[in-house]
């Protein structure tokens, strides 16, 4: 029933959450079983699951991890000398995004499962979980400022989306890829971000295809302008005299980027102008952004790939 709903959308998907379940399951005993193969668990069963509950879920999930990961960082330093049993960036405040950038790609991926601890290079003090939030907030202020241009704050919807780039330089995807890698770090390790990332963001993280809905929440006034051309009539498309291409500003550079093979020479009529509506939600989601993306998601991955991140809905996301 839930599959069935998923895909032809008869009623909300909070419907099918139970209270009974999530009010008497115990996570700390259920996520263990989870793990073990034709072992009973109610974390099988994500569409039951209300979004506190997974929430929940993922934090006992990065609890056990890290547990592991410090026994396991204890043994090998019995053997094999010094191991340090936390992740620790040690950054500076004038150069957070470098610092941070250049000592996560030198981690291996099990030490980014272990418990995160910041420093300040030239102050004192412990991380006890203040300097970890203060952190967070510095940096992703930093990767979402215009400084980095690497993505823009919509004026009407304030959600964030990524600035069209033809040729994205390295600097820029190796930012994306650690913004990516920041999203990761503060889901697992439980750190509420202030940040304004759209639900399509979200279902592109976990696959799930974008659609003309999701251009109204990150751009309302385009998605209001494309689907006023349905109600143009076929002597007004042809007035326009529009064709299948797109002018952006990359940089400071305007470019043009045809929607379709041999875009420049079709032109928009009534027939083909829900073709046009979506090769246009295609390129904003989709063409406009794809190595960026790209990084992005790896980054994000890197840390969450394994976690229970993946069964959750892309609005469930959003409240991580």
């Amino acid at each position: 029933m839930n599959s069935y709903n998923n895909t032809h959308k008869l009623v909300p998907y909070s419907a099918f959450y139970n209270d009974a379940v999530n009010e008497h399951i115990d996570i700390k005993e259920d996520v263990p079983r989870f793990r073990i193969p034709e072992s009973l668990s109610f974390c099988s069963y994500p569409f039951l699951l209300s979004p506190t509950t997974k929430s929940e879920i993922i934090r006992v999930e990065s609890v056990i991890l890290m547990r592991t990961e410090l026994q396991d960082s204890f043994f090998r330093a019995m053997f094999s000398g010094v191991t340090c049993p936390y992740l620790v960036l040690e950054v500076r405040r004038d150069s957070l995004v470098r610092d941070t950038l250049y000592q996560l790609d030198l981690k291996l991926s099990q030490d980014l499962r272990k418990q995160l601890k910041v420093r300040f290079v030239g102050e004192e003090g412990v991380d006890e979980g203040g300097v970890q939030k203060e952190f967070f907030q510095l940096i992703v202020r930093d990767v979402f400022s215009s400084k980095y241009g690497i993505f823009k704050a919509n004026d009407e919807s304030q959600y964030h989306w990524f600035l069209p780039q033809a040729n994205p330089t390295s600097d820029a995807l190796e930012e994306m890829r650690l913004t990516g890698q920041l999203i990761g770090l503060a889901v697992y390790n439980a750190v509420i971000l202030d940040i304004h990332l759209p639900p399509a963001l979200y279902k592109k993280l976990l696959g799930i295809q974008v659609d003309r809905d999701d251009l109204r929440e990150v751009d309302p006034a385009l998605y209001h302008g494309l689907t006023q051309l349905l109600l143009l009539s076929a002597e007004e498309l042809e007035s326009l005299e529009r064709t299948f291409e797109v002018e952006y500003d990359d940089m400071g550079l305007l470019r043009s980027h045809e929607l379709i093979p041999n875009g420049a020479q079709t032109m928009l009529t009534a027939d083909n102008r829900e073709m046009f509506i979506d090769s246009y939600v295609d390129f904003v989601f989709n063409s406009s952004c794809a190595r960026q993306f790209a990084e992005f998601k790896a980054g994000f991955d890197r840390i969450c790939s394994m976690s229970y991140v993946r069964f959750m809905r892309p609005q469930e996301l959003e409240l991580l």
